[in-house]
């Protein structure tokens, strides 16, 4: 059927088998105007009723209504009205693009729906459209969030992981951004935690009857659609949830990411910094999340290395510090028995060379010629004792003739 609708001389054809719109369709339309964030629309939102009433407003009502505001701050540009204006000749093609979603495996939802993160209601800026892929997280679980440098060193990768690997492993959700680094490093420490519970499948976000573990849940700063970046596709095809503020087909810009962060924090209880230099987006979500009201917590480095200033300056200022993930993770949250198996590593037996080698070694990557000169051995010979460290799990080479200590 064809319902013509004509509103100030605009005649819009919609093909659709129903007569009405429903105002989850017509706040879909308005999150998809260009230049329309969360703060804009909430404050029309605010003003008209509905997205409904936007659309249907005159030119001179939605001019006043941007015209309004402290003279110090306004939000609405000269260019907004144009574009409200101008997509109001895009309803049809809006409605059109929202009935696509389902056949992409997407998701949107509103603060209205049921399914819509009850934690997100508490921002004063909270999204007023979200696309989803997967699930959400649940109200009822505890959730953390993960986040740090994406130029992360060989000790943060380890801390993240872990980290996630025994929150995960006692049913907190794990959220963070999917990005390079400390990211996906916690990502996948949750999939790992998953993956170790007997019963527990993939995508489920759901606990077994013994327990269970907790899910992990990707903030993109794009569309659901867009796997960014391209090398943690294998964290994209994983996770339990893809949410994003951004509509699909939307590319990653840098004036995305703080949006998105904001999200990030937004889900969570808590956050944790693994890794972030003075100035970086993971400071940004730990101020984020104070302004929200959840913990911070953070890992500490040490002083002389650039990627640990954010950390220490967030522990210098009060944030909470984690000096063992394991036992960061035992005290806040305490496993049931029989539910969560023991990822410690058990005591292995070395022989005396091994234990040599063993000792010039911590987190930090150390250069092959600087283990030989602190055990004395050839440099065949400590090649080989490495070898034998990394069949048991114990050392891995960072990269070519550089060797690290393995936590998990």
């Amino acid at each position: 059927m064809t319902k013509i609708i004509t509103h100030d001389n605009l005649t819009v054809q919609l093909q659709k088998g129903r007569d009405l719109i429903t105002e989850k369709e017509y706040r879909y339309w308005l999150c998809n105007l260009p230049g329309f964030g969360a703060k804009k629309i909430s404050e029309l939102l605010r003003r008209f009723g509905s997205a409904e009433a936007v659309w249907r407003s005159t030119e001179e009502d939605i001019k006043k209504v941007m015209e309004e505001g402290n003279e110090d701050y306004r939000l609405f540009r000269t260019m907004d009205l144009a574009h409200i204006c101008e997509g109001k000749n895009t309803l049809e093609q809006a409605m059109e693009s929202y009935h696509k979603l389902g056949k992409k495996g997407i998701r949107f939802i509103i603060p209205e729906d049921r399914t819509y993160p009850a934690r997100l209601k508490s921002l004063y800026d909270m999204p007023q459209g979200l696309y989803i892929s997967g699930s959400v997280p649940g109200d009822e679980k505890p959730a953390a969030a993960i986040v740090g440098a994406r130029n992360c060193s060989h000790y943060g990768a380890e801390m993240a992981f872990i980290l996630a690997r025994e929150l995960c492993s006692r049913g907190v959700d794990v959220i963070s951004g999917m990005a390079l680094g400390i990211d996906g490093e916690a990502h996948r420490g949750a999939l790992a935690a998953k993956n170790s519970i007997p019963g527990e499948g993939h995508l489920s976000g759901q606990q077994t009857k013994c327990g269970g573990s907790g899910a992990t849940y990707a903030v993109l700063g794009c569309g659901v659609d867009v796997c960014y970046p391209r090398t943690n596709s294998d964290i994209y095809h994983q996770v339990d949830g893809i949410i994003s503020e951004f509509p699909p087909g939307i590319q990653p810009v840098p004036s995305n990411f703080p949006m998105r962060n904001r999200i990030i924090s937004g889900l969570s209880d808590m956050v944790i910094v693994v890794e972030a230099r003075f100035r970086s987006g993971s400071l940004i979500t730990a101020d984020q999340a104070l302004e929200q009201g959840r913990d911070v917590y953070a890992v500490p480095g040490r002083v002389t290395d650039s990627l640990s200033k954010g950390c220490n300056e967030l522990i210098r200022q009060g944030a909470g510090i984690i000096t063992d993930p394991v036992e960061f993770a035992g005290n806040l949250f305490p496993k049931q028995d029989k539910i969560v198996p023991n990822h410690k590593k058990s005591k292995i037996a070395l022989a005396l060379s091994e234990e040599k080698v063993y000792s010039c070694l911590d987190f930090n990557p150390t250069h092959l010629g600087s283990i030989v000169d602190q055990t004395g051995f050839s440099t065949q010979d400590t090649v080989g004792i490495l070898m034998q460290l990394m069949m048991k799990d114990l050392v891995t080479e960072t990269s070519k003739n550089y060797y690290a200590l393995k936590f998990r």
